[in-house]
């Protein structure tokens, strides 16, 4: 599992006005490194057993985190409030 410990943030570009397509590959990409993009491919495969549902809401938050650290300032308020990482 992932660890807060992780530079993700330093390693992606900031989405911008004009650099969705460079910005997508890129956070795909290191969504897949970090065995993340799973969870926000399909949101729709959150277990029902609650460990695994736990599990899942961890996953899912720190996916989250890397697409919101990933964003400018003046991009963010189109994304915070969505609840998944798929959303986002």
């Amino acid at each position: 599992m992932p660890t807060t410990a992780d530079n993700y943030h330093h390693k992606l570009p900031k989405l911008g006005s004009n650099n969705y397509q460079e910005w997508a590959v890129e956070v795909q990409n290191w969504l897949v490194a970090k065995r993340l993009w799973d969870i926000v491919e399909d949101p729709s495969d959150r277990p029902t057993e609650q460990k695994a549902v736990s599990d899942w809401d961890v996953l899912n938050a720190y996916a989250k985190a890397i697409i919101l650290k990933a964003v400018d300032r003046e991009q963010l308020q189109h994304v915070i409030s969505l609840s998944t990482a798929k959303e986002q």
